[in-house]
């Protein structure tokens, strides 16, 4: 019996390794988060942590902490298996240690809204649109979601980010239906047919 529990401990140990997400959290804290000079919050606390989803593969001492994504090109990339890990952090409201800004140059808009940071399960769509889009910052300038009815913005959590993650699975599950070549070429989009966009 106990030989039984054995095989059955390693057996899913090796699934994990096998199965195992792309992505992890690498934490920072409020000291380690201004060293990077990011125009933070004014609000200072020494305890506070803050998260940056990491690739599995990025030795580098902080990881991509700024966007694009860089995954190195020689990497076969299962984008799909990327995209599913990525849907896993839904609900993940710890902080990102990137403030909200501006990805696209052309974006002559500032954002002059009262929102300054977004949460882990956030930036997860966020980095979805870089490896889905081939202009992901034309489509999301921002790390920021906007109803399209009642103009509110969410970041962190709340039923805008709820929402935009149903039009994600449900996107997602076509986009593995028809593959993602013909995705991209119909330019199926994530949010279409809902009432939300990304803040641009």
């Amino acid at each position: 019996m106990i030989k039984y529990f054995i095989v059955c401990i390693i057996a899913s140990m090796s699934l994990i390794e096998l199965h195992g997400q792309n992505f992890f959290k690498e934490e920072f804290n409020e000291q380690e988060r201004s060293k990077l000079n990011f125009k933070c919050s004014e609000k200072k606390d020494s305890t506070h942590k803050y998260f940056k989803l990491k690739f599995k593969d990025d030795n580098s001492e902080l990881g991509n902490i700024g966007y694009p994504i860089m995954i190195k090109s020689e990497e076969n990339i299962d984008t799909i298996n990327l995209i599913r890990d990525l849907l896993s952090f839904e609900g993940d409201t710890c902080i990102c240690v990137i403030p909200i800004r501006c990805y696209n140059p052309k974006v002559s808009q500032v954002y002059m809204g009262s929102l300054k940071d977004y949460s882990i399960q956030l930036e997860a769509l966020f980095l979805i649109n870089q490896f889905y889009f081939d202009k992901p910052f034309y489509y999301s300038p921002y790390p920021l979601l906007k109803s399209t009815k009642s103009n509110k913005e969410e970041s962190i959590d709340g039923e805008i980010i709820e929402m935009a993650y149903v039009a994600y699975k449900q996107w997602f599950e076509k986009v593995k239906e028809i593959g993602l070549k013909e995705a991209k070429r119909q330019n199926i989009e994530p949010l279409e047919g809902y009432p939300i966009k990304w803040y641009k």
